[in-house]
């Protein structure tokens, strides 16, 4: 097989998955390629508020969006950590903070004192060592990256934001800096006949989309990954006590 230079990547779906994508190669390779995202708005998306852990920090700083920015978008708020409610019996909830939990010194972390600290009668929970837990516990937040005087990080965090809102963010964002989007819907994917690769999509009103590189934002639905290259779906079903989730409407805290 001939080795072909990549020219034009195809992304098929939005929303979240997609413009992340579109976005994300657009910064990288927006000189070396042309990308266009097909999607349609008969089709709705999958996601309400979104959860995020703090590597989101590093996308948008990648992006090249600033934070004031991107929490007025999506109408985000900032979160230190994650709690469980309800998580060994009821009534008891476990929080899993983001950041550092005390200080690893050279050859030896943290844990392995607080543990022998454990073992010598401390009462000291391993979280009363997290800068994060206890600013959380107390509702305080500062952009804090060291702590002065000290050899200690400060606060690390995350967003919580409307999913949908993000995507339209990265859609504006990303349109601007020269992404095409296509809408429409994908009727037939075309193969090629003699290596079973994705060559072109067909949307309904009969356009056809060439590519290099296609990749599937299709969601749950896989139309290309699995409906049709056929690769398979790993069950993990063993792996996972919990493998469902409902999202439900509930009025705000605030």
């Amino acid at each position: 097989m001939q080795n072909k230079q990549i020219k034009g990547v195809v992304i098929a779906g939005g929303g979240t998955a997609g413009w992340i994508t579109a976005a994300l190669l657009n910064k990288v390779l927006g000189k070396i390629v042309n990308i266009t995202l097909i999607e349609s708005e008969q089709i709705g998306t999958v996601g309400v508020g979104e959860a995020s852990i703090s590597p989101i920090l590093h996308l948008n700083a990648a992006l090249g969006i600033p934070e004031s920015e991107f929490i007025k978008a999506t109408q985000a708020t900032i979160k230190l950590g994650i709690e469980f409610e309800n998580w060994r019996a009821p009534q008891h909830s476990y929080m899993h903070a983001f950041g550092e939990i005390g200080k690893d010194l050279p050859f030896c972390e943290f844990y392995h004192y607080w543990l022998r600290a454990k073992q010598q009668g401390t009462n000291a929970d391993f979280w009363d060592f997290s800068l994060n837990y206890q600013a959380a516990k107390q509702h305080k937040f500062a952009h804090l990256k060291h702590i002065p005087n000290t050899q200690l990080s400060g606060l690390n965090y995350a967003y919580h934001f409307d999913a949908t809102l993000y995507g339209e963010f990265l859609k504006g964002l990303t349109i601007s800096r020269g992404v095409k989007r296509i809408e429409g819907q994908i009727a037939d994917v075309k193969q090629c006949p003699e290596s079973g690769f994705v060559k072109a999509l067909e949307l309904l009103d009969g356009q056809i989309i060439s590519g290099d590189l296609f990749i599937d934002c299709t969601g749950l639905s896989a139309l290309l990954i699995e409906k049709t290259l056929n690769t398979g779906f790993e069950n993990w079903t063993h792996w996972l006590p919990c493998d469902s989730a409902v999202a439900v409407q509930s009025e705000s805290a605030n």
